[in-house]
């Protein structure tokens, strides 16, 4: 009988797959140094999720090698599956919008019934995620749902909203179920879940309006990821 050869994709993601091991094997032996400024300052400031257990790999990758969405989507896909079996790893998950990394993104959001930004014109931060990064990081889920793998193209378009945004839009109201419309790529999108404040950039910081979107709905797949380890 013959035999089957590897595809180009298939050489392409097993060495990216490679690539991104070694560098979960090493951030894994490091810890979680990467989001501690001082061990001290982040045990006593309340930051919106949990830095004990974490571990974090910031991902290089060809990316001339994964330019379409859906090569990115089936990269990461590959990778949460290798890593979420690795022994230890409670959860984990991919995100483009990391606490204390230094970037940030953001987007103009409308909502029903508003002529203006939702926030009375101020940006709102926005981070595409997998699911399963919340919960690798600890972020609470105050009400509604998460993101989960059936948010996917093809199906109705939804987001996470902090409660700060949550309070400012819509104060005395239910906020699942509301509509967001992004300036980013200008889609609406349905509220299906509210979850804690972040911060993200100081930890003087005060809430600031943030929302999350699915990678399945949204591009690109983020540079971060993130691991939960069991206790």
């Amino acid at each position: 009988r013959g035999t089957v050869s590897p595809t180009a994709g298939d050489v392409r993601l097993r060495d990216a797959l490679l690539v991104a091991q070694l560098a979960l094997t090493v951030v894994l032996l490091a810890g979680a140094g990467v989001l501690l400024r001082t061990v001290a300052d982040l045990r006593a400031a309340p930051l919106g999720f949990r830095a004990e257990g974490t571990a974090i790999a910031q991902l290089s990758l060809p990316w001339r090698a994964f330019e379409t969405a859906e090569q990115q989507r089936a990269f990461a896909d590959e990778l949460l599956r290798r890593t979420r079996a690795l022994p230890g790893v409670a959860d984990a998950g991919v995100t483009t919008l990391l606490p204390f990394s230094g970037n940030s993104y953001t987007t103009g959001v409308r909502t029903e019934g508003r002529d203006t930004d939702g926030v009375g014109g101020e940006s709102v931060d926005r981070a595409i995620i997998t699911p399963g990064y919340l919960e690798a990081m600890g972020v609470p889920l105050l009400r509604g749902r998460m993101l989960a793998d059936t948010d996917r193209a093809g199906a109705p378009l939804v987001a996470l909203v902090n409660a700060h945004i949550a309070a400012r839009l819509w104060p005395n109201e239910d906020p699942l179920g509301k509509r967001l419309w992004l300036s980013f790529d200008d889609s609406a999108r349905t509220v299906v879940g509210v979850v804690g404040n972040v911060k993200h950039g100081s930890l003087e910081e005060v809430p600031k309006p943030e929302l999350y979107i699915t990678y399945r709905q949204g591009s690109p797949v983020g540079p971060y990821l993130v691991i939960r380890t069991r206790d």
